[in-house]
């Protein structure tokens, strides 16, 4: 009896705390440091719901923050979206063991074997989100009783400061920021019924109906091209210049082999007349 009466003390007192936070950060970080005390657990994490619905754990009991890319919020993510099927349903105790195996083996490094799942409902029939309990030995029912206490307390909280939002978040509520929208959306709208011609850019290649290639008596190598893209030719008109290297070069070998033919033909002639004519006797 005396224990239950402590028990009954520590969770007016909880509820109290929450109700004199003075901000809806302060509610969340009291929610999972100040609940060690009325309930036994090594790790307490309270989990909202951000703009696309997605599970966003904003406190864990002895992490001052938890980035949205750690290992860490991305297990739990997956640990809330595989056994909270129903935001609205009442506190109940689950393994670790009976999640997927997936999750149990990344569980091992940073859970408990025990969880105790408490959804935030609020008086205005929505769901803030919930919070999970991790701890080695399993929940009794007077534990899942004091978890349901202590969301319930927290939710109201949270729900008292529902108007503490970010700036951003409060200007895009706001009548004025809706009318400011709608009034964007139809002038945009009245714009689009006006024709606008429409211009676009893109690379294109122009390639001619009835080609005709140019050919050279000769092999080489273009030198220069005498005519501009596109430019109307003439007949008999130079088009390209080839290099003229290796034809020069074959006619330096031709004459200078034709030099030689010449000495021959020279020295031949000049032999003809001064070699003696043999002598034939009968």
């Amino acid at each position: 009896m005396a224990e239950t009466s402590q028990t009954a003390a520590m969770l007016l007192s909880f509820e109290r705390r929450m109700r004199s936070s003075k901000s809806n950060r302060e509610v969340s970080f009291r929610a999972v440091n100040e609940t060690a005390g009325i309930m036994r657990h090594s790790q307490a994490i309270l989990w909202r719901v951000d703009a696309f619905s997605r599970p966003m754990v904003v406190a864990a009991s002895g992490l001052a923050d938890i980035a949205v890319d750690s290992p860490y919020q991305q297990w739990l993510r997956q640990v809330i979206r595989n056994s909270v099927p129903d935001p609205f349903a009442r506190p109940h105790a689950v393994a670790l063991a009976d999640l997927s195996d997936e999750l149990v083996a990344e569980g091992k490094e940073w859970s408990a074997p025990q969880l105790l799942l408490c959804p935030l409902k609020v008086p205005d029939e929505s769901s803030l989100g919930g919070m999970i309990f991790f701890r080695t030995e399993p929940f009794t029912d007077a534990d899942i009783a004091m978890g349901e206490w202590i969301a319930e307390s927290v939710a109201f909280a949270l729900w008292a400061w529902r108007q503490d939002r970010p700036r951003l978040r409060r200007w895009i509520g706001s009548r004025n920021v809706v009318r400011l929208v709608v009034a964007v959306g139809a002038l945009l709208a009245a714009i689009g019924l006006i024709p606008v011609p429409l211009t676009a850019l893109a690379p294109a290649e122009i390639t001619s109906i009835k080609p005709i290639p140019i050919t050279a008596p000769v092999d080489g190598v273009v030198k220069e091209i005498l005519v501009k893209p596109n430019e109307i030719v003439k007949a008999d008109q130079v088009v390209a210049v080839l290099e003229d290297t290796a034809i020069r070069n074959r006619l330096t070998v031709s004459d200078r082999a034709l030099d030689i033919a010449r000495a021959d033909l020279q020295r031949a002639t000049f032999k003809s007349f001064t070699d003696e004519a043999p002598m034939y006797t009968s």
